[in-house]
């Protein structure tokens, strides 16, 4: 038997058509007016079936599976003979530090006869978005010190990059939203089952204290609840290192902080140096949670206070120190450090220590003091010219003087030919009527 030549063709391009996918070549044609084509797409993790190229749209569609946890995903990609890609290839997909971000969302491809085509990338999910087991802490105070809770969610995956983590009040309805992109903060919570970390910054004052749902939602509609409820707690009062001068006859003065609510019955015990105390409670209505209001104790004098928080009635650790002053043209000292130390112990007259602990200056070494001689100066109508005064408290009739460094009114050097000793420190501003003493210093200094 005999069979016609196209017939038997026509079997044969059959036959081969079914020996697999790579024996059919990709089709190398053009576009209708010329233009290049996308002719196929290859990503690591992504199967070929949750990749579709709309030729007519110019558009890819790609599903992400839900299990896609891959820290990388460069697409592969196959072109009208010769094209080249514009711009889009290299960067395309990311999932590095545990983001789904499209660094650009089209791909423009152009022939070596300058016809180019573009194509516009679309993401979709495999399935809905949905939390995945939550194993964070379930109780959240709100510290002066952040701290992240991270939650996975499958599915989040889409051309929407990022989302909106959303906290409602359970008690109120009171709701707060975060916009939130999958981040390098939760990095060691990374998860390998596909889903996505989402980390919530939990700091002073985010939101009030009480039970909250946690849901995310996208621009895009999509929406997912977490099923457990989150606590949120106050968390530890905490005063600000430095506070504003208080006025003897003002009839309060406001002091900063954290964790700072009036329900929580908060008051100021200050203390001098010569063991006087005094009661501040706090004025009702006068908080906001990073600032409290106390009422002026009556017969308060000027000086330097320590102040400690209470709450409940009962004394916490929270202190600062208080500069009490007549008026606002009082030259007082804020803080003193030493230069070269470390930040958090350089300040030299913090509450934490007794009136009765001096400060030790160390011969050779230069010590900054910040006082409100910037405002003393301006008020006189000359320029600043400070200076030190040390005076043996052995023997009052040693005195001697300490000038700043030629190039600041701040930064004095103690120099190496004082004798060490135990001394009184009075600052002094020098002008033309005089020098002016600041307020006493309410610790001794000795000098080693």
């Amino acid at each position: 038997m005999r069979w016609p030549h196209g017939l038997l063709a026509g079997l044969l391009l059959l036959l081969l058509s079914r020996c697999g996918p790579d024996a059919v070549a990709p089709n190398p044609g053009s576009g209708p007016d010329g233009e290049p084509r996308l002719l196929g797409l290859a990503l690591a993790g992504i199967p070929a079936d949750h990749i579709r190229i709309d030729q007519n749209l110019r558009r890819v569609v790609v599903t992400i599976p839900a299990s896609l946890s891959a820290t990388g995903v460069v697409p592969i990609l196959q072109l009208t003979p010769n094209t080249t890609v514009d711009y889009g290839n290299s960067s395309l997909f990311s999932n590095d530090k545990n983001q789904w971000l499209l660094d650009t969302q089209t791909l423009r491809i152009v022939s070596d006869t300058k016809k180019a085509a573009t194509y516009q990338f679309v993401t979709r999910a495999a399935g809905d978005m949905a939390f995945a087991p939550y194993t964070g802490p379930r109780e959240v105070s709100m510290e002066a010190e952040p701290s992240s809770l991270c939650f996975p969610i499958y599915n989040f995956r889409d051309s929407v990059a990022c989302g909106f983590l959303t906290l409602t009040n359970v008690a109120t309805a009171r709701r707060r939203e975060f916009f939130l992109c999958p981040g390098s903060t939760c990095q060691s919570t990374r998860q390998t089952d596909g889903a996505v970390v989402l980390s919530l910054l939990v700091e002073h004052n985010v939101v009030d204290p009480g039970e909250y749902t946690v849901s995310v939602r996208k621009e895009n509609g999509r929406t997912a609840t977490l099923p457990q409820t989150l606590t949120v707690r106050k968390g530890r009062v905490v005063l600000s290192a430095e506070a504003s001068p208080v006025l003897v006859d003002s009839a309060s003065f406001v002091l900063t902080g954290y964790n700072l609510y009036e329900d929580s019955r908060l008051s100021l015990k200050l203390t001098n140096a010569a063991g006087e105390t005094f009661q501040a409670p706090l004025v009702v209505g006068g908080f906001r949670r990073t600032a409290a209001a106390f009422r002026t104790p009556p017969q308060l004098k000027p000086g330097y206070y320590y102040a400690q928080l209470f709450q409940d009635e009962q004394p916490t650790a929270a202190q600062v120190r208080l500069v009490v002053i007549r008026d606002a043209r009082t030259l007082f000292i804020q803080r003193i450090t030493e230069l070269g130390t470390a930040a958090s112990v350089s300040q030299l007259l913090t509450p934490g220590a007794p009136f009765t602990t001096p400060l030790v200056f160390r011969r050779g070494k230069t010590y900054a003091i910040h006082t409100s001689v910037v405002e003393v100066a301006a008020a006189a109508n000359s320029p600043v010219r400070p200076q030190l005064r040390l005076i043996s408290l052995t023997n009052p009739a040693e005195q001697y003087t300490v000038m700043p460094q030629a190039d600041s009114s701040v930064l004095f050097p103690v120099p190496a030919t004082l004798p060490a000793g135990r001394y009184r420190l009075v600052y002094q501003q020098l002008q033309g009527a005089g020098p002016v003493d600041a307020l006493p210093l309410e610790r001794d200094v000795v000098v080693e």
